[in-house]
């Protein structure tokens, strides 16, 4: 782990030093399914389209004769898939358009076509709502946005004035529809968005701006709070200096990582071009260390950097291969990789790694029961597996019938689910842990914050004293409820915390010295999303959050969509409470 501090992030890290009056972190749990299912995670893997040569079958969920390599499925929060589809057949098969898919649970189809003879040349990438962005040319720079509405099932170009540019690339629709890209024009290339109807400039390149720093952008990546996550270059041979940074709509920008050749405290030699950001800001890319050549997936907030996974010569990572990794809003981190016995994907979170699909699995297919696998040395896996917040996967492999190479059964999409069986949305529960830590004495000091999106703690500020008690306040992490459920039954979050917990020594003190003042931080139309009611600190006998407490609501007929809720805490304990460090476990329940 290589950590620094980056005073240019776009939110403000500190690292708590010695002894600190009272702390208290919430840490979301990383990688946990969006349901209670038995089972291992990507225990169940499900086939949403298959491609395959009419001379052995039509395909699955595809016209027969359509035929699509080396993309990267995309898939969103409820699990629904988009990708692209090089050659969509006709009724004459010899006669094929370039088109988009789009579906879920193992079902969807081609929801829009080009004119024949052009290419959708980048990936169809969906937001949480099934609306999804791409471009669409004539073979060459002259690419041209799109948006397919899922509400109207139709797709129709995008005009982005006054950014007006030659061709189109790395295109993004985010949850509120604006839709973020590259931009090129004949004298360099820049860094743009579709805000509200409006075309923005992020950046631009020093061949359309000569005073600007940048000499070259390599592919870019849009996430839903409207940033741009991209590799630069700053030299002028366009690769020498290299910075990963994530850009804002007025412009600013964060380095979060930068090679050894701008800084030379940097542990990399250099980064592969595509690089993945989450909404929170958090990067993940695969880079090249300076003391042993190898590989790395590594995951950075600009303060923290975590190596994922690394190549070795007797480890699970043999090889990381030259796909983008991708990143959800927990921090896990999905890429492909070569392991012991060939290709696989793995999701890794700093901590665990775990096996997501891999040569030879046997999966279950509109044909029968398959193994992913070539009849040769081919790669098993196209383009990059993506992931959501809940875990699920989506990638693209070669199948075969099981036991038998030698059958050409094409190449397919599958969801491999995180847990859960991917027909619910993120419903269920979740936890977060408080960590408090009590003085030795108890006096004036500064106000200290941290947020680690490694670890997804937030620090609470120093531990102040009212005479007859301590108190702290601090935010809860976000805590975001997705409902696409077609019923809109509403749905209600509680949580509940347990009793603190000293981690060394038997000092404990009551979850109910916790309250806090429920907030909706956001909700998408047509939610009436309304927060759960304050609850004061039970101090000094109070019940405070030590029994379940309603965090938000919405109501029925108007829950569909994605809010995101969080609250105001306040920490009130007796002044002589034993100095330790005391951990408590706050559950969230979505209902």
């Amino acid at each position: 782990m290589f950590t620094r501090p980056r005073p240019s992030l776009r939110r403000s890290f500190t690292t708590v030093l010695g002894v600190a009056p009272l702390v208290t972190a919430l840490v979301a749990a990383l990688g946990a399914a969006p349901m209670d299912t038995p089972g291992d995670p990507y225990s169940d893997t499900e086939l949403q389209a298959r491609t395959n040569l009419l001379a052995n079958d039509a395909g699955h969920n595809l016209p027969p004769g359509s035929s699509f390599n080396s993309i990267t499925p995309q898939i969103n929060a409820t699990a629904e898939v988009s990708f692209r589809v090089q050659y969509v057949a006709g009724l004459d098969p010899t006669v094929g358009r370039p088109g988009v898919w789009f579906g879920s649970a193992g079902q969807g189809e081609i929801v829009h076509t080009g004119d024949e003879g052009g290419t959708i040349p980048g990936e169809a990438i969906l937001n949480d709502h099934g609306d999804i962005a791409f471009t669409l040319g004539g073979g060459g720079v002259d690419n041209m946005l799109y948006l397919y509405d899922a509400d109207a099932g139709t797709a129709s170009r995008v005009g982005t004035a006054p950014v007006l540019p030659n061709s189109y690339s790395s295109a993004a629709v985010d949850n509120d529809g604006n839709i973020g890209f590259q931009a090129s024009f004949s004298a360099g290339r820049a860094l743009a968005a579709l805000r509200d109807g409006t075309g923005v400039f992020y950046a631009s390149d020093r061949g359309l701006d000569p005073e600007s720093p940048f000499t070259y952008f390599y592919t870019a990546q849009y996430n839903h709070a409207g940033q741009i996550a991209v590799k630069v270059s700053t030299s002028d041979d366009k690769v020498t200096a290299q910075e990963l940074r994530v850009f804002e709509p007025d412009g600013s920008s964060s380095v979060l990582l930068a090679n050894q050749a701008v800084d030379p405290q940097s542990p990399y030699k250099k980064f592969d071009n595509s690089i993945a950001v989450n909404d929170e800001g958090v990067i993940a890319a695969v880079a090249e260390r300076v003391s042993d050549g190898a590989k790395v997936v590594v995951r950075t907030d600009g303060e923290t950097v975590t190596e994922i996974a690394a190549e070795s010569a007797d480890g699970p990572v043999r090889t990381i291969e030259y796909f983008r990794p991708d990143i959800n809003n927990a921090g896990q981190v999905v890429f492909r990789a070569v392991g012991p016995a060939g290709q696989v994907i793995y999701v890794g979170d700093g901590g665990d790694l775990v096996e997501v699909a891999a040569k030879g699995d046997v999966v279950a297919t509109d044909l029968g029961t398959a193994q992913l696998g070539q009849h040769n040395t081919s790669p098993v896996f196209g383009g990059g597996p993506t992931i959501n917040d809940r875990g699920d996967v989506a990638f693209a492999a070669g199948v075969h019938p099981e036991g038998d190479n030698q059958v050409e059964w094409g190449t397919g999409v599958f969801v491999a689910y995180g847990g859960g069986d991917g027909s619910e949305p993120p419903v269920g529960e979740a936890s977060e842990e408080i960590v408090a830590t009590v003085p030795e004495d108890v006096g004036e000091g500064s106000l200290l914050i941290s947020v680690d999106q490694q670890d997804r703690t937030v620090q609470l500020p120093e531990m102040a004293s009212l005479g007859d008690r301590l108190t702290t306040a601090g935010e809860l992490r976000p805590v975001t409820v997705t409902d696409s459920r077609a019923s809109d039954p509403g749905w209600d979050v509680s949580a509940q915390v347990s009793e603190f917990v000293a981690a060394e020594g038997a000092g404990s003190f009551g979850g109910g010295f916790l309250g806090w003042s429920p907030t909706v931080g956001s909700s998408s139309d047509g939610q009436v999303v309304t927060p759960g009611g304050v609850v004061a600190p039970g101090f000094p006998s109070g019940e405070g959050l030590s029994v379940p407490r309603p965090l938000g609501s919405a109501e029925t007929g108007a829950g569909r969509g994605s809010a995101v809720l969080g609250a105001g805490l306040e920490l009130q304990i007796p002044v002589d409470t034993t100095p330790g460090v005391y951990t408590a476990v706050l559950t969230i329940t979505a209902i």
